[in-house]
């Protein structure tokens, strides 16, 4: 897989933002935008297959989000946020 294939396969116009932050666990790709909403898709080679989407965080989120131990960290510019992942 070159490079170019892989951006245009994982390119997705349905994730808005400016900045996103991205984790793979679990079978499943986390994309966290700047403005705090955290998208969801099953981490697949051939299609964008989304989850779910919320808001989890304020605007702002210009780190990396991280998991570990089968939580989820991330923060905004004013807060940091742990959220349990569903097993």
């Amino acid at each position: 897989c070159s490079h170019r294939n892989l951006f245009s396969r994982f390119s997705s116009p349905r994730v808005a933002g400016k900045y996103h932050s991205l984790a793979v666990a679990g079978g499943a790709v986390f994309c966290l935008t700047s403005e705090g909403e955290l998208v969801v898709a099953r981490a697949a080679a051939d299609e964008w297959a989304e989850i779910g989407r919320w808001t989890v965080a304020g605007r702002g989120c210009w780190a990396h989000l991280s998991i570990a131990g089968g939580r989820l960290y991330l923060r905004d510019e004013r807060f940091a946020y742990c959220y349990d992942l569903p097993r």
